[in-house]
């Protein structure tokens, strides 16, 4: 994450009523405007001020090293795209309701993670790629629920 003020921002900057600059950091290719308060917790705040938290469905074979292979390569690929798993929890093997890769059956493991919203399409395309993989499913938990 990237974070400064923008140059174009700098001519335009406007003081508070205690008398703190305002500044604008490019956060995202997006600009946000932010009072000083928050400025002085810098990349941790705005880091977690992104994270939303998502749990993740994700189907495997049933053979053992094709599983451990997808499952090792989901990781990563979260891993790469900045995702905190906070936990992973294994199903078991069931059926499926329909034929998926000529697969009857898969390993179905969950996980919980906080993860940036706008890295899914970017993850759903490496998952796509992903051999060991039969289907995944993002579901975004609500801040109810999450606590």
């Amino acid at each position: 994450m990237i974070l400064f003020i923008h140059k174009e921002e700098q001519n335009r900057k406007s003081h508070s009523p205690a008398g703190f600059v305002l500044q604008s950091e490019i956060v995202d290719k997006r600009i946000v405007s932010l009072p000083p308060e928050i400025l002085l917790y810098g990349r941790q705040f705005i880091k977690e001020i992104l994270m939303k938290k998502y749990e993740l469905m994700t189907i495997y074979p049933l053979d053992d090293e094709k599983s451990k292979k997808g499952a090792d390569d989901v990781k990563s690929t979260l891993a790469k795209f900045g995702a905190e798993i906070e936990e992973e929890k294994a199903f078991g093997d069931r059926d499926l309701t329909y034929q998926i890769n000529k697969q009857k059956k898969g390993r179905f493991v969950l996980y919980t993670m906080k993860l940036n919203p706008s890295k899914i399409v970017e993850i759903g395309k490496d998952f796509k790629i992903n051999m060991n993989l039969l289907k995944y499913q993002f579901v975004k938990l609500d801040e109810k629920e999450s606590k």
